[in-house]
């Protein structure tokens, strides 16, 4: 049989991994024939050393057959990260953001995620936070802290963290109490946003068989953007500016923890925690298409204070009151806001009996969240207030062998039920007062949906021989999903070209079997090499964002289920008594049905769509080192490429794409165009190649006292932020630069530290969307591209910290 040109490139990595494994092994042969031990002292093992829990079991992370990252809570306190986004700065090929509508989250991996736009997607890169999953995006702005391990796994991870991970999964695991006492309490300040935090935990036994921990944050910042706009009347309306920096917030986090271990084979872990913040929403910088440098006009009205830059600088302004007093879900005051109020219950109960373990994970999960936005700077603009509740109740059961022979198994059953309610009101037409009532606003929508996911899954593990081992399983899925949406109010003089009242529901269900195989050879206990094949699973449903047009039908919210199916090979090897650690990986995934969503700035509908197809192939390699004879001096380094392409894929177009510029298939009612082929085009906020260095030394000075001196750099190549994939919405390639110096005296448990992240001051754009009521003639021969609202991650980050143990 002759194989195709996609088999025989993955043949290829396969093989060039296998020459690498006989290099290896001979290396390690070596090395114990000189007399090195099977298992080296702990002494002497890196810092990569550590234990994951990707497969639902306790192994060396050079041990396991999965594509991870694993992170240490020491990593995390060290690099002064508090939260998802933090978090993807260190994991290459990973881009994380916050948005405003929709989701209000954007979370790619490899290039594969999920449209922000709507509030009916789920994430393809789902959060689990202490086995507890979460994937509606909403959670990234969750303050992360005292933080035992972080692991990101890489491609579909269905087998054991089910639906909705065919990106990936970031498992966050908090810290436990430990067999003594113990306390932490933290100061910090932030200099270019004035942000003031502080952090601690207590914890420690309160009998011999029952441990507590509280952990805490509380933070508050002045904001690290300028804003440059100043009242004004331009539009007819009061336009007050709310702060001169945006984006000013705080933050409140809890967690309690308690553990029960009566030391019979049985323990219990309860942890309940709660999250409160508040901020003035997500900061735009306002870009021009096209090339322009001044923005396009809106309602006839051109900003006069936003400069087209990407340089720190914007300029945003209050909702008019006038508007605000009628407006549904908006504060009366117009202020921009972002409240978002959180809490999770977890309860972890484990049996143990013999080789066999027992396992139940009940959680409960709920937030609400409310916005007020502006989108289009301070002249005139498309106004938004919102209101969102989300509910989850799960409960997983599980069982896992650990017999001495040859066969071993993980099994379990699962099942949650979840509620979403998604509100808001809008003005995005420039209209007069609604005849009777005087109101401004344009529309009220609610939608919602209810679901019901039932699971079971299963793995077996046969050990061929000592050093060889064939794993396979499953997990069958049964999604129901129940949506809704309702327009109780439209402006009467809203023309049926931009919005008309219309009440939908909408029924989805699907089931799915995605099944797993693994074959890894451990020739020595610090040589491994894997094989294997994996599928993926995340359900459809409904676009519970879709605002209905004369031109719109209920089908166009509709979208079906997103599949992935592929293959990775991988190496895990260390040298020199474990003192260099290199992780290598080479991958090649399908993503069939991909969900992806289009915003019209003109007719300011939504339309989402099954992309035809999504393939992403690439190699991966971590290296750690702990430099021999020199205690405390670590070098680290990662590199990875990723190419991730579309294929059979018509998409929508971008706001005033013409003919000549791709916009020229599917003629709509009018005559325009209304899709491009993206065939072959590199998939939004997927860069090609991703590379990080770094390097840390912690010696002594004198006495007690110790130094520590760390540096890095992360580099991104340019990718495309856009999801329509215009050509102006690139993100060119990037240099991160990040230092840190700290001082200890360990006996007296105090630790100065000065922490510097992105010194270069890079801005970057992590997710972007079309300003409404610019830009027209898509379609046709004589499109303007509309402007841009560009989302931009925190730059420029100095923190100095104080901290004390007990």
């Amino acid at each position: 049989m002759v194989l195709s040109t996609r088999n025989r490139h993955f043949m290829g990595a396969a093989s060039m991994l296998a020459l690498m494994l006989l290099a290896l092994e001979s290396e390690a042969a070596a090395q114990t024939g000189a007399g090195a031990s099977a298992s080296p002292p702990e002494d002497q093992a890196g810092s990569a050393d550590i234990v994951v829990t990707g497969r639902l079991r306790a192994e060396r992370l050079q041990d396991v057959p999965i594509a991870v990252t694993a992170l240490s809570g020491a990593t995390i306190a060290e690099q002064a990260v508090v939260d998802v986004q933090g978090i993807s700065k260190l994991v290459p090929m990973m881009v994380v953001g916050r948005q405003v509508s929709g989701s209000a989250a954007s979370i790619f991996l490899r290039g594969v995620g999920s449209s922000s736009l709507s509030s009916g997607f789920d994430q393809s890169v789902a959060l689990n936070l202490d086995g507890i999953a979460m994937t509606r995006g909403r959670e990234i702005v969750n303050a992360q802290y005292d933080i035992r391990q972080v692991e990101v796994m890489k491609g579909p991870q269905a087998l054991f963290f089910g639906k909705n991970s065919t990106g990936g999964v970031v498992a966050i695991t908090t810290a436990d109490p430990g067999a003594r006492f113990e306390a932490m309490a933290k100061l910090g300040y932030e200099f270019v946003a004035d942000e003031r935090y502080a952090e601690g935990f207590v914890s420690g036994p309160l009998t011999d068989s029952l441990g507590v921990r509280f952990a805490g944050r509380v933070s508050k910042m002045d904001g690290f953007f300028v804003n440059t706009a100043q009242p004004n009347a331009l539009s007819g309306l009061d336009r007050t500016v709310s702060s001169r920096r945006v984006p000013y917030g705080e933050s409140l986090s809890g967690r309690l923890t308690v553990v029960y271990d009566p030391g019979d084979g049985f323990d219990a872990t309860l942890k309940l925690s709660a999250t409160h913040m508040e901020d003035s929403g997500v900061a735009y910088e306002r870009l021009c298409g096209g090339g322009r440098t001044t923005p396009l006009a809106i309602a006839g009205i051109v900003d006069p204070y936003a400069d087209c830059k990407l340089d720190g600088r914007l300029s945003t302004a209050n909702v008019p009151q006038e508007i605000a007093a009628t407006m549904d879900y908006a504060r009366r005051d117009g202020k921009l806001y972002t409240e978002h109020n959180s809490r999770v219950a977890m309860l972890r109960l484990n049996k143990t009996m013999g080789p066999i373990t027992l396992t139940s994970i009940t959680g409960y999960y709920r937030f609400r969240q409310g916005d007020q936005n502006n989108f289009g700077g301070a002249a005139a603009g498309t106004y938004n207030a919102q209101q969102s509740y989300y509910r989850q109740i799960s409960q997983e059961l599980r069982a896992l062998t650990d017999f001495d022979g040859p066969v071993n198994l993980t099994a379990g059953l699962f099942f949650a039920d979840g509620k979403m309610r998604y509100d808001f009101g809008t003005l995005n037409l420039a209209l007069a007062p609604a005849p009777g009532s005087g109101r401004l606003d344009s529309f009220t929508k609610r939608s919602g949906f209810s679901g019901k996911t039932y699971s079971a899954f299963g793995e077996l593990k046969w050990n061929i021989m000592p050093t060889l081992e064939l794993a396979g399983g499953a997990r069958w899925t049964k999604e129901k999903k129940d949506s809704y949406v309702q327009t109780p109010y439209v402006h009467p003089l809203a023309p049926a070209s931009t919005v008309v009242a219309r009440n939908i529901e909408d029924h989805f269900r699907d089931d799915n079997v995605s099944p797993q195989a693994t074959l890894t050879w451990k020739p020595t206990p610090d040589l491994t090499l894997y094989a294997a094949y994996k599928q993926g699973f995340k359900s459809g449903g409904y676009n519970t964002s879709l605002t209905f047009n004369a031109t719109t039908d209920k089908s166009f919210g509709e979208f079906g289920s997103e599949k992935a199916e592929g293959q990775e090979v991988g190496l895990r090897a260390a040298f020199f008594r474990r003192a260099l650690h290199l992780n290598v990986t080479a991958y090649d995934y399908d993503y069939k049905g991909l969900q992806v969503q289009v915003y019209n700035a003109i007719t300011q509908v939504q339309r989402v769509q099954n992309a035809g197809n999504l393939r992403t192939r690439g190699i991966e390699a971590e290296a750690v080192l702990a430099v021999p004879g020199v205690p405390g001096f670590e070098l680290r380094g990662a590199a990875a490429y990723n190419k991730a392409t579309y294929s059979d894929y018509l998409a929508a177009c971008y706001t005033g794409q013409t003919i000549a510029g791709g916009c020229n298939l599917q003629p709509g009612p009018s005559g325009a165009f209304t899709s491009q082929d993206v065939e072959g085009r590199q998939a939004p906020k997927a860069p090609k190649y991703a590379a990080q260095l770094g390097a840390s030394y912690d010696f002594a000075l004198s006495g007690p006292l110790r130094l520590a001196l760390s540096g890095g750099m992360q580099y991104t190549s340019r990718y495309n932020y856009s999801d329509a994939l215009r050509p102006d919405a690139i993100q060119k390639g990037f240099t991160r630069w990040d230092a840190a110096v700290r001082l200890r005296q360990e006996n007296a448990g105090w630790e100065v530290a000065l922490i510097g992240r992105n010194l270069t001051n890079e801005y970057v754009i992590t997710s972007a969307s079309d300003v409404g009521r610019t830009g027209g003639g898509t379609g046709t021969a004589a499109g303007v591209v509309g402007d841009i609202n560009a989302i931009v991650e925190r730059p420029r980050e100095v923190h100095l910290q104080f901290s004390i143990r007990f």
